[in-house]
């Protein structure tokens, strides 16, 4: 994953759409793409007796939103840290920098 910082310029206020395109297309390389779009869902555990499976099933899923969090908050400036720091996935991450930036575009093409 240290290949990326050198491929990917950190994400600020006036770089979204590129670093968008960029980050989509790693993600998919890397078969990561399905954490952002929900396609990867969390696995459901039974909260008094999870099975083992079920278990396994949510520590793989976890330790790979986890991986992508990572990748996402390495490629971010620190500036921008604040808006994603108590997120718990990395589709909400994802999410709500689209949200952030998505309205500070529009917000500009108006002004």
């Amino acid at each position: 994953m240290a290949e990326l910082s050198s491929q990917i310029e950190k994400l600020d206020k006036h770089n979204y759409q590129p670093w968008k395109f960029r980050m989509q297309n790693y993600l998919i390389g890397k078969n990561l793409w399905g954490f952002i779009t929900g396609i990867e869902l969390k696995p459901v555990m039974h909260a008094t007796n999870p099975t083992e499976e079920q278990i396994r099933n949510f520590n793989q899923w976890n330790e790979k939103d986890k991986m992508v969090m990572f990748v996402l908050s390495q490629n971010i400036s620190n500036s921008m840290i604040g808006h994603i720091q108590d997120l718990e996935s990395s589709k909400e991450v994802w999410d709500s920098l689209e949200r952030l930036y998505t309205f500070t575009t529009k917000a500009r093409k108006f002004s």
